[in-house]
């Protein structure tokens, strides 16, 4: 008899896969895709919500996970000192909401809640020492953050600003020459 030709498309070895019990079926290495890999600026931020989660999982998160409450502590001068509150609850809805331009505005906020905590509070105080040594696991991380994006934090934020400022510019365009009213460009916005 003739000799039997071997085939032409390459196969991995047989593999049992999920099925029938003893059914065996072949994968071509033709079919094998690779993953698509994610945009930076959503990586990016994957990383910003993964420092966020870190940071809420401290034992100390609890002082810093919503707004300040300024009625229920009594605190009179709370925003004669305090101009820009800001708290982990509010950045982790705005990160949620996609609301940060850059990673750099998320990483402004969450420094801000720190800075907050210790301009209100005195050095010595509960307070202080929490908000210094959340500050402190922030900043170790954010710099590995900083170090695997390196420059391009800065540009993720710059791209957005140009595309949402170029927007911006066609409405007003479009209100100038009487296409859009004002109360319709702003709803736009």
């Amino acid at each position: 008899m003739a000799n039997a030709t071997p085939p032409t498309t390459p196969t991995t070895p047989l593999l049992l896969l999920r099925g029938a019990p003893n059914e065996r079926k072949t994968r071509t290495t033709a079919t094998t895709k690779k993953k698509k890999k994610k945009p930076l600026r959503d990586r990016a931020f994957e990383k910003c919500s993964s420092l966020l989660r870190r940071l809420l999982r401290h034992r100390h998160a609890w002082l810093f996970d919503a707004p300040v409450d300024v009625r229920g502590l009594g605190l009179r001068d709370y925003y004669a000192v305090i101009r820009s509150p800001m708290d982990l609850g509010t950045v982790r809805a705005r990160l949620e909401k996609g609301r940060y331009r850059s990673p750099g505005a998320f990483a402004a906020d969450v420094r801000l809640t720190f800075r907050n905590a210790m301009a209100y509070n005195f050095r010595g105080d509960d307070a202080y020492a929490m908000a210094e040594e959340l500050s402190e696991v922030f900043e170790t991380r954010w710099a590995e953050i900083e170090d695997e994006f390196g420059d391009a934090l800065d540009s993720l934020g710059s791209a957005a600003a140009a595309a949402e400022a170029e927007d911006s510019s066609s409405l007003d365009l479009m209100v100038l020459e009487g296409n859009v009213n004002e109360e319709e460009a702003h709803e736009v916005v």
